[in-house]
C-alpha cells in the first residue's frame, strides 16, 4: 500500500532513492574494477615472471645440453691439434733427414769420385 503521499511527492521520493542506490551501486562497481584490474594486473606480471623463468629455465637446460654435446667434439679437435702438431714435427725431422741423406749422397759421390780419380792416376 502507497503512504498518504500525493504521486508526485511519492515519485520524487522514490527517484531520489533510486539514484542513491544507483550511484552506491556505480560506487562498488567503480570499485571493483578497479579491484579487478589490480588482480588481472598481478596475474599479468606474475604470469610473465613465472613464464620468463620457465623461458630462462628451458633455454639454460638447452645450453647445457649444448655444451655436454660439444665437450666430445672439442677433445676430438685438441686430440687432431696434437696430431697435427706431431705430424708436422715429424716433417721437419723427415726434410732434415732428407737434407742429411742428400749431404752424405754427395759427400759419399765427391769421395767415390775422388777415389776413382786417385785410382786412376
Amino acid at each position: 500500500m502507497l503512504p498518504n503521499l500525493s504521486t508526485d511527492r511519492y515519485l520524487t521520493l522514490v527517484t531520489a532513492e533510486n539514484e542513491a542506490l544507483l550511484k552506491t551501486a556505480s560506487a562498488r562497481m567503480h570499485e571493483q574494477v578497479a579491484a579487478a584490474k589490480t588482480i588481472g594486473e598481478k596475474i599479468i606480471t606474475q604470469s610473465g615472471d613465472y613464464i620468463d623463468r620457465r623461458i630462462h629455465t628451458a633455454l639454460d637446460q638447452n645450453l647445457q645440453q649444448a655444451v655436454a654435446a660439444l665437450e666430445p667434439l672439442l677433445a676430438e679437435i685438441r686430440t687432431a691439434e696434437r696430431a697435427i702438431a706431431e705430424n708436422a714435427a715429424a716433417a721437419r725431422m723427415a726434410q732434415r733427414l732428407t737434407v742429411i741423406v742428400a749431404a752424405v749422397a754427395t759427400v759419399t759421390a765427391i769421395a767415390a769420385f775422388t777415389g776413382l780419380a786417385v785410382v786412376a792416376m
